[in-house]
């Protein structure tokens, strides 16, 4: 389990920083993200401390777990209290329309010993491009960063 959290931890923390397509720097935040089947979210959730948890209880079987490490674009410094708003809207279905509503929920913050990463629960159970918008507001800031990105779900 210890080597589980700490694979995580480590994914997170980097978020696979190498990838262009998985990091996005806007308005002064570095965003690295990914996003990851429920369960294996789960079982990392499981090794942590029980006030750290805080995302969606019960995910569902198509759910995924979105998560971001933040930081200051200017010094790579890690965002470890901010409130992040997360918008998920699903990809275009053979009509044209989106597959599900725009669903907005807060990002919790997880904790794994200095690592701060944030993260919850969505519904991705459909192929396709995800646009995700995040509303960052860091402590003593009285207005949220908005960043956005997509994210390609082929599993």
């Amino acid at each position: 389990m210890a080597s589980l959290i700490s694979l995580f931890a480590a994914t997170t923390a980097a978020a696979y920083a190498d990838e262009p397509t998985q990091s996005v720097t806007e308005s002064g935040l570095k965003v690295h993200y990914g996003v990851m089947p429920a369960t294996k979210a789960q079982m990392v959730e499981r090794g942590t401390d029980a006030s750290q948890k805080g995302a969606d209880a019960k995910p569902g079987l198509s759910s995924y777990h979105l998560v971001v490490a933040l930081f200051r674009s200017s010094t790579d410094e890690r965002i470890k209290d901010a409130t992040v708003l997360a918008t998920v809207k699903g990809p275009k279905g053979p009509k044209g329309n989106a597959h599900s509503r725009p669903v907005t929920k807060q990002l919790r913050p997880l904790v794994i010993g200095d690592t701060v990463t944030y993260g919850n629960f969505f519904d991705m159970g459909w192929r396709g491009v995800y646009h995700v918008s995040l509303a960052v507001t860091q402590k003593n800031e009285s207005k949220p960063v908005k960043v956005s990105f997509d994210v390609d779900q082929q599993f």
